[in-house]
């Protein structure tokens, strides 16, 4: 079981939530779905996730991100998902939260968001 606190991450928050109203997934499959191999690529191939995470609104800069109303979130992550995440963490030398946050700006990026 892995435990992610969000509560200072409001741009994971915000893209989380994107993430279940465009992929109709709940929160729980939201998260498993930015957490995989492609993604990982991305991350270590571009070097830019960290950059791309600070600026994670820019474009439409007076739009109100979304909360999720519990921001601590507990979930069983396959043996994979949790290697990825200890990867991007020991690579980019960040914590879980921002690792996941690192996930979420790549998804969003095949979404077709500005990032």
């Amino acid at each position: 079981m892995e435990k992610f606190d969000l509560t200072n991450e409001l741009a994971a928050q915000d893209m989380i939530c994107l993430i279940m109203k465009d992929k109709n997934l709940s929160l729980e499959q939201a998260i498993k779905f930015a957490i995989c191999r492609t993604i990982f690529k991305r991350i270590d191939e571009t070097g830019w996730a960290g950059i791309a995470l600070d600026l994670w609104g820019h474009a439409e800069y007076d739009r109100e991100w979304e909360t999720l109303s519990n921001p601590i979130i507990e979930i069983e992550l396959d043996d994979l998902q949790s290697n990825l995440i200890k990867l991007v963490m020991a690579k980019s030398k960040v914590n879980k939260e921002t690792a996941l946050g690192y996930f979420l700006i790549f998804v969003m990026e095949e979404l077709g968001y500005h990032i």
